[in-house]
C-alpha cells in the first residue's frame, strides 16, 4: 500500500500544481486518496484518475470553481472517463455501490451538490465586463438564485447555468455577447445554452426587468401553492394540453362533418 499511495500522491500533487489548488485543498485531497486505497478503490484503474476523483470531490466539498472538464485537461484524457472514476468514487464514499457495499463506516463523506453561483466570478473574468465586471457578476448570481427557485438547476450542469445567467446579465448591463461566446467561455455547447434560456422565459423571471431583479433581495423560496414546476413536468404538461386541443379540434371536425348535407 505504501508505494501505491506514493505513487498516487506524487499524481496528485502534479494535478493540484498545474490547478493551482490551495493548500488545504491539497492536504484534504491526499487524505481522501489514502481513504480510496484503503476501500480498495484503486484497483484496476489509472492512477492519475483516481487522483483526479479525489480532488475533485475535495473541491466540491469546498466550494471551489473548478470543474471536472479542468482535470480533463490537466490529463488530456475524455471528461467522460474522468467522470465515471468520480461517480463510483463517490457512490463508495456514500456507502451507495451495490457491489462493494461501504466497509469503513466512519468514513462515509456527503457530497454537496454543486452551487453554479461558485463559478460565476471565475467565468465573468474571460469574458470582460470591464469597470462593471462586479454588477454583472450580482446580477448573475441573482438571476441563479431565481433558477434555483424555479427548479431550472435541478439536475443541470453548472457551466451551462452560468452560461444563461450570464448571457441575461450582460444583455441587462447593455453588452452584447452572443450565446456563442459565452458557450465557448463556460466550455458548453451553444444549443445547452440556448436551452436553459428557454427553461428560463416559461418562468416568472421572463417578466421581470432588471430594475425588479435587483430590488428583488434575496430570493425566497415559494410557497407549495405558487411553485413553478419543474421543466420536465412544464414540458409534459404542455404536451398534454397540445394533444388535449388536437383531440377536441378532432371531435368538432368530425361533429362538422356530421352535420354536412351528403351529395345527392
Amino acid at each position: 500500500h505504501e508505494m501505491t499511495i506514493a505513487r498516487g500522491l506524487t499524481k496528485l500533487g502534479f494535478i493540484a500544481d498545474r490547478l493551482q489548488l490551495s493548500t488545504q485543498i491539497q492536504e484534504a485531497g491526499r487524505r481522501m486518496y489514502q481513504l480510496a486505497v484503503q476501500m480498495n478503490f484503486n484497483l484496476g484503474r489509472r492512477t492519475a484518475f483516481v487522483a483526479s476523483a479525489c480532488l475533485y470531490v475535495v473541491c466540491r466539498r469546498n466550494l471551489s470553481p473548478h470543474l471536472l472538464i479542468d482535470f480533463s485537461d490537466v490529463l488530456q484524457q475524455p471528461v467522460r472517463v474522468l467522470g465515471q472514476v468520480y461517480i463510483r468514487l463517490v457512490r463508495r464514499l456514500v456507502g451507495a455501490d451495490p457491489k462493494c457495499p461501504q466497509p469503513l463506516g466512519e468514513a462515509v463523506v456527503e457530497v454537496p451538490v454543486v452551487d453554479p453561483s461558485v463559478f460565476i466570478e471565475r467565468f465573468s473574468r474571460k469574458l470582460d465586463f470591464g469597470g462593471l465586471q462586479r454588477k454583472v457578476q450580482n446580477t448573475a448570481m441573482r438571476l441563479i438564485q431565481f433558477m434555483h427557485r424555479d427548479w431550472i438547476c435541478v439536475g443541470r450542469r453548472p457551466n451551462g447555468l452560468c452560461g444563461a445567467a450570464l448571457l441575461i446579465a450582460s444583455f441587462y448591463h447593455g453588452f452584447s455577447f452572443s450565446a456563442r461566446d459565452v458557450a465557448t467561455v463556460v466550455r458548453m455547447h451553444e444549443g445547452t445554452i440556448r436551452r436553459r434560456l428557454h427553461e428560463m422565459r416559461q418562468t416568472p423571471l421572463a417578466e421581470m426587468s432588471r430594475g425588479a431583479i435587483e430590488q428583488a433581495g434575496a430570493v425566497q423560496p415559494n410557497s407549495a401553492e405558487d411553485a413553478p414546476l419543474p421543466p420536465c413536468i412544464r414540458e409534459r404538461r404542455r404536451r398534454e394540453e397540445l394533444a388535449a386541443c388536437l383531440e377536441d379540434e378532432g371531435r368538432e371536425l368530425a361533429a362538422l362533418a356530421d352535420r354536412e348535407p351528403t351529395a345527392a
